[in-house]
């Protein structure tokens, strides 16, 4: 879940750098837009990092190599950068980034917090990669990108003296010229001053990507902030409304200036709302709002936690909380950044007091078993891990792509402690909830033996509604699937094991056919029967994403040391009756047809052929545009129960890219070679087929006809 940087990054020079740093990345509710690509997964107190973190590009001297890449989603730039202190002669040297320059040591010394710096690097693009765009979030203070020497664009105004120097942090998207990109390589050039912070430097990574695809993560990132603050607000104003109904309920009343502080800090940090919305907002008012909305909810939070505990201590810790905390934010007040930014390593001192005195009250209403105080613990807990993370991640121990997590942390916090008071309001419901609870959960244990779907076909919204000899006919696509060799398979397992590796195999396949519309009619041993009720295409699509899932199975069982499966595929589409069977205290649903033994059938042939997906003529027909998947006609097969001949096609998607590659080299002679034995004409089929080998000797088919022509 988390990846080293190269080398080793060094640590904060002090605990004034660490804390002022620490500050800019675990509370700064900045993280949250950095959750966009996610939904408000906070509500069930779950978050998936999976795929989250990309691979490190090589990085040699400066100079990044991108022209591999396909550039599907945003890269970073991070690792290591030239960079060149303005303030020692113009001497180069390299730097990791992301970091504070006064952390980074130059003959023995530390760079100074304030001066100009420039960081450079030099990208190779593939060819013909289309108008790229750069994106980062704010820098330390005031930042300029080049491209090849030609100004892009960035926030404030670098400047190599405070008198030229003018910090912001609000940044937009930054377009790379097309032209600039044409010859597969570019420069980039960033200059950064500072005179004005604690610290200055490249503080966060650089995205490079499709100028659509940043524009999107901006954008994404933005209307995520403006969700969160929405959430947040509408949270505070309803325990507002809360309190002025109950006027006696001071912890509703506390709750809510907790979530507007919270909604302040949200808008000065993050994409920095505010400042998209009123560009001419000055530096020094949000860096101000950044560090009172701090100051002033750790005691906001601890007030509310002793009236919402209803604990002893009530009417005294507050009054001990808010005095240091009244001090340090009138220095914020009446003060420059500069100067108060010292303040923050002093307050941490504080937040850690009033921190062990939060975890005492909750282990006191934990104690004596508190409604909500279990939860609200929980909450706190979430917060200081994704606290603690930030802790690493601002100290350059290591980097992810997404950055910091306090956040998403404080959100689970704010909907815990909301949960604590709405456990006082929601005693009067537990019963009723319980049993809705169970209703849910009977229907849910039905629907498992049922499918939902099928209750839709017949008209029905609930199991008890039905009745025996329900029916419907309709056209649908029907799916059968087998694992190829299941006996000899099943025979070297024991009755737990084969139960073991079926269930584990259908878990993986069935969201594949369920999640593209269809359900399962049916299990046989093995073998799945599905119906699907829209599109033949989806049921296509289903096929194609079982075999990929086969695939990806198959590594799973070689990592640990089982033989690799084989699966299956037959599908055909055609009229058939659904409908309920059996007496009236012991019925099932059923699918009756002539379509379902053809589909069952084709299935089989696949064992013939050796190919994974198999389709019908009458399938392959009813496709609105069979040219878009990768498709070949097989044979003329006389199918048990048909009179008629029947067309038999191969579906080549869902296998390897190499195989797709030689099946295409290879298709003008294979579909010679099948015209050639439907018209009888054996030894030009012969030949064709052989050529076919040739050049994909594991072509199952083309080998079938060879041994097939040969025995003519």
């Amino acid at each position: 879940m988390f990846r080293m940087p190269e080398g080793n990054a060094p640590l904060p020079a002090s605990l004034e750098n660490f804390a002022l740093r620490l500050f800019r990345g675990s509370v700064a509710a900045s993280s949250l837009a950095k959750l966009a690509r996610g939904t408000f997964l906070v509500l069930v107190l779950t978050v998936s990092l999976s795929g989250c973190y990309q691979e490190r590009h090589q990085v040699e001297a400066g100079i990044r190599d991108f022209s591999q890449e396909s550039f599907e989603e945003p890269l970073l730039l991070d690792g290591s950068w030239d960079f060149t202190w303005t303030g020692n002669g113009q001497e180069s040297r390299v730097i990791d980034v992301p970091g504070a320059w006064n952390n980074q040591e130059w003959k023995g010394k530390h760079y100074p917090s304030y001066g100009k710096g420039i960081y450079s690097t030099t990208l190779k693009l593939p060819p013909e990669v289309g108008p790229l765009a750069l994106y980062s979030s704010r820098q330390g203070t005031a930042w300029e990108v080049f491209a090849d020497g030609v100004s892009i664009g960035g926030s404030g105004k670098v400047g190599r003296d405070s008198r030229h120097h003018s910090a912001a942090f609000f940044i937009q998207p930054l377009d790379i010229p097309p032209g600039l990109t044409e010859d597969g390589e570019i420069t980039l050039r960033v200059e950064i001053s500072n005179f004005t912070d604690r610290s200055g430097g490249m503080w966060n990574l650089f995205f490079l990507g499709k100028k659509e695809d940043i524009r999107r993560l901006w954008l994404g990132r933005l209307i995520f902030d403006v969700f969160t603050i929405s959430a947040i607000v509408a949270i505070g104003l309803y325990h507002f409304a809360l309190f002025l109904s109950r006027r006696e309920d001071l912890a509703s009343l506390a709750f809510s200036v907790v979530c507007m502080i919270i909604a302040i800090r949200v808008a000065s940090t993050g994409e920095h709302l505010m400042e998209f919305l009123y560009p001419g907002v000055s530096f020094e008012l949000m860096r101000k709002l950044e560090f009172l909305s701090f100051y002033l909810a750790v005691p906001a939070f601890l007030t509310f936690l002793l009236l919402a505990l209803n604990d002893p201590w009530k009417s005294v810790v507050p009054v001990l909380v808010w005095a240091p905390a009244t001090i340090f934010s009138l220095a914020v007040v009446f003060f420059p950044v500069g100067i108060y930014s010292h303040t923050l390593v002093y307050f941490f001192v504080f937040f850690a007091v009033c921190l062990m005195l939060g975890i005492a009250l909750w282990f006191r209403a934990i104690w004596r078993k508190d409604p909500g105080a279990l939860a609200s613990f929980i909450g706190g807990t979430v917060f200081a891990l994704s606290a603690i993370h930030d802790m690493l991640y601002a100290s350059e121990v290591y980097f992810t792509t997404i950055g910091n997590l306090a956040g998403f942390g404080l959100i689970v916090f704010l909907l815990t402690q909301s949960y604590l008071l709405a456990r006082i309001f929601s005693m009067a419901f537990r019963q009723s909830k319980n049993l809705s609870d169970t209703l849910l959960e009977t229907n849910q244990a039905y629907a498992r033996f049922v499918p939902t779907d099928f209750l839709n076909h017949l008209n029905r919204t609930d199991i008890r509604d039905v009745r025996l000899g329900d029916q419907i006919e309709s056209e649908m696509s029907i799916l059968f699937t087998d694992i190829r060799a299941f006996t000899d398979i099943s025979e070297r397992m024991s009755p737990q094991e084969n139960f073991r590796f079926l269930n584990s195999y259908l878990k993986r396949v069935v969201p594949c056919i369920t999640e593209e519309g269809g359900f399962v009619d049916k299990y046989i041993g093995d073998a799945i029967m599905a119906l699907f009720s829209g599109p033949p295409e989806h049921a296509l699509k289903a096929a194609i994403r079982i075999q990929e899932e086969v695939r990806n199975y198959n590594q799973h069982r070689q990592k640990q040391d089982f033989d690799p499966i084989k699966v299956g595929i037959g599908l055909h589409y055609g009229k058939l009756m659904l409908g309920t069977i059996g007496s009236e205290d012991r019925m099932e649903s059923t699918v009756i047809s002539d379509a379902v033994n053809t589909a069952s059938r084709i299935e089989r042939l696949t064992r013939d052929f050796g190919s994974p997906i198999l389709i019908s003529e009458g399938f392959f027909n009813a496709l609105e545009r069979p040219e878009a998947y990768n498709t070949r006609l097989l044979d003329r097969m006389q199918v048990k129960g048909k009179q008629a001949p029947l067309r038999v096609y191969e579906v080549l998607d869902g296998q390897p890219q190499w195989i797709l590659d030689l099946h295409f080299r290879t298709r003008e002679a294979f579909e010679r070679g099948v015209e050639a034995a439907l018209n009888g004409r054996t030894r030009e089929c012969k030949r064709f087929m052989q050529d076919v080998l040739r050049e994909n000797p594991a072509d199952s088919v083309a080998e079938m006809y060879v041994l097939r022509m040969s025995e003519s």
